[in-house]
């Protein structure tokens, strides 16, 4: 009977169909498993390499070790890694019975004293027994003597076993046993939801929340849906298992609720963990708290369906356009258009927007209104955030006499005025990613955003635009290919024209009144201006930072402050950068060049002399 009991018990183990603290003597397990590991004898736990004793008094089962070969296989941990990774040594260790067992006697087994102890009783036996070992070889060949030299003369088992205990005493002290962070949940109760999550090898148990002036059960705190917890047999603390791969780690995270008081000391917040069962592992842990509420719905592209609030509008469902029939419309909510439509705008339409509304669409926009009945698109008291053109499968937008008017921009972080929400930061007020489109004779006016037009990644083109009254830049483009043609830029506060990464041209423009650059190109750009009026402006054209311009056919610049043409390294990731001059007329300027040793810069084919200048200096205001 007793070994028929003892064989269904090793069935239920290896079904892993109960804690294993009922099939086998967690205490005797435990241990077996903490001289193991501190021995490194880990072939001895192969299910081929154990033997099980049925204790007929407990009927439980205790493991016999054989087989062990200690030091010979590397160092890992049992909970985690190595060949214990889903063996019956893992299975059991999941019970936290058997793993408080292991962890507390690990603890006490690596410490220096228990070493000492242990060698003081043994080593006169372990050197007797080394003696009669080494009395074999004293015939053998000078072949089986040498290759086995290291086992024989040097070999100092307590020295590796002082080793490999001090990395044990290391991974039980680890600082960062778990990775926590809190959310307000509720502003106006300062409720904070705390994330949870074991960042270590080994189980952690949750000792408790506190602050300064308040203290926390975490059992109390624990979130409802959270049904599956685990709690330590002999606290009753809640602990959480080892670390797991990739997103099965997820699963095991926990969430607690916290009401913290209003006073600046109760905002931080402490966490008191230990590893299961091992006492000298206890940490205090500060955990970060977010207090600004997030909501998904604030995400740019995180609508799936068709919002257009107010706006009256036909379908086409066939094509899936939008029209929009013709009139104003008070936007005091986000216009979103998915992928897969078309929105048409006709003239005389205007969309006054409130001051955090934004018009956001991942499909090709045509709007086309007339001179006179242009499309306006402002802010219906003050400024609104703008317009975010993101059409990830680049359909082709055209834009033909829209006013664009009191944009503040999207991200305070670029924005002095933009809206906040949830750290979305748009530099453009109007903003195209992504995309192939076209302004013609549109209008930019009283732009507080970090640029008035911000173009990325796409393909461009500008004709007869109007860039007025800007905070900052007009515009910028990011690894574009395109033109601006006969378009006019005065009252900018940065520069009129700013390219990165760029292929393009700028023809047949006027700037005026530009505080710093009319047209800067720069990171390894190449542009070519052509037939452009520049007059008062800090800089007329600047190449810099690996960058190549020409300037050609009738460009004039007047009232330069600094420079009418100029070419820097001003990054350190880039290099020096060109600038070619050809048939341009310089007038009242105070530098005709400023060319940076290593740059180059010519005038009609003859190069121009290099001077060395602090870079930093010219961008001091």
């Amino acid at each position: 009977k007793q070994g028929e009991h003892a064989i269904n018990l090793l069935r239920l183990m290896q079904n892993e169909s109960l804690p294993s603290s009922r099939i086998l003597d967690a205490r005797k397990l435990g241990a077996f498993l903490a001289i193991t590991h501190i021995w490194q004898a880990e072939h001895g736990l192969g299910i081929d390499d154990i033997n099980f004793f049925f204790n007929p008094i407990t009927a439980l089962l205790e493991p016999i070790g054989f087989g062990a070969e200690p030091s010979f296989y590397g160092h890992y941990c049992f909970f985690t890694s190595g060949d214990m990774t889903d063996s019956w040594v893992n299975y059991c260790l999941k019970d936290p019975i058997v793993a408080h067992s292991y962890l507390s006697q690990l603890e006490i087994f690596s410490t220096e004293q228990y070493i000492q102890s242990l060698e003081n009783e043994l080593k006169d036996q372990e050197s007797k027994i080394r003696k009669l070992l080494l009395s074999e070889f004293l015939w053998k060949d000078p072949t089986t003597i040498w290759k086995n030299a290291h086992k024989i003369f040097t070999y100092d088992p307590w020295r590796n076993l002082r080793d490999r205990c001090s990395k044990i005493r290391e991974q039980l002290k680890e600082d960062r046993q778990v990775h926590a962070y809190g959310r307000i949940v509720d502003q106006g109760k300062g409720m904070y939801e705390i994330n949870v999550r074991n960042s270590s090898a080994y189980p952690v148990e949750i000792n408790g929340f506190h602050t300064a002036s308040q203290k926390w059960d975490p059992l109390l705190c624990l979130n409802e849906k959270d049904e599956n917890f685990l709690t330590n047999p002999h606290t009753k603390n809640i602990y959480l298992p080892p670390q797991r791969a990739g997103l099965d780690q997820i699963k095991d995270d926990l969430k607690f609720f916290i009401e913290l008081l209003p006073s600046p000391k109760a905002q931080t917040l402490f966490m008191e963990t230990r590893f299961l069962g091992v006492s000298s592992s206890s940490k205090i842990s500060m955990i970060p708290l977010d207090k600004f509420t997030f909501s998904p719905d604030h995400t740019p592209l995180g609508g799936r369906l068709l919002e257009l609030g107010s706006i009256a509008y036909k379908t086409d469902k066939d094509s899936k356009e939008i029209s929009v029939l013709p009139g104003s419309y008070e936007i005091n909510e986000n216009i979103f258009i998915p992928s897969g439509f078309r929105l048409n705008i006709p003239p005389d339409t205007n969309f006054l927007f409130s001051s955090n509304s934004t018009l956001i669409s991942q499909s090709p926009i045509f709007a086309l209104g007339s001179a006179k009945n242009p499309i306006t698109l402002k802010g219906k008291n003050g400024s609104w955030p703008g317009l975010l053109l993101a059409t990830a499968d680049n359909n082709f937008s055209l834009f033909r006499n829209v006013i664009f008017q009191n944009v503040h921009g999207m991200g305070k972080g670029p924005n002095p005025h933009g809206s906040d929400r949830n750290g979305w930061t748009m530099t453009g007020g109007v903003t195209v990613f992504n995309s192939k489109a076209s302004f013609e004779q549109c209008t930019f006016e009283d732009f507080s955003s970090e640029d008035s037009l911000n173009i990325v990644s796409s393909s461009f083109s500008l004709f007869e635009c109007t860039f007025t009254s800007s905070l900052s830049d007009a515009f910028d483009g990011d690894f574009v290919r395109g033109e601006l043609v006969g378009c006019h830029f005065k009252d900018i506060k940065g520069d009129g024209v700013d390219f990165s990464g760029s292929l393009a041209s700028v023809k047949d423009s006027k700037f005026e009144e530009i505080a710093d650059k009319a047209i800067s190109v720069g990171e390894n750009s190449q542009v070519n201006v052509i037939n452009c009026s520049i007059e008062k402006v800090a800089f007329g054209v600047v190449s810099k930072d690996s960058s190549k311009t020409i300037v050609a056919s009738g460009t004039a610049v007047r009232n330069a402050k600094t420079a009418a043409f100029s070419s820097f390294q001003k990054k350190d990731s880039f290099g020096p950068a060109s600038i070619e001059v050809m048939d341009s007329s310089i007038l009242s300027c105070k530098k005709e060049f400023l060319v940076q040793t290593n740059s180059s810069g010519f005038i009609n084919g003859k190069a121009v002399p290099e001077t060395d200048f602090d870079v930093a200096e010219l961008y001091i205001k």
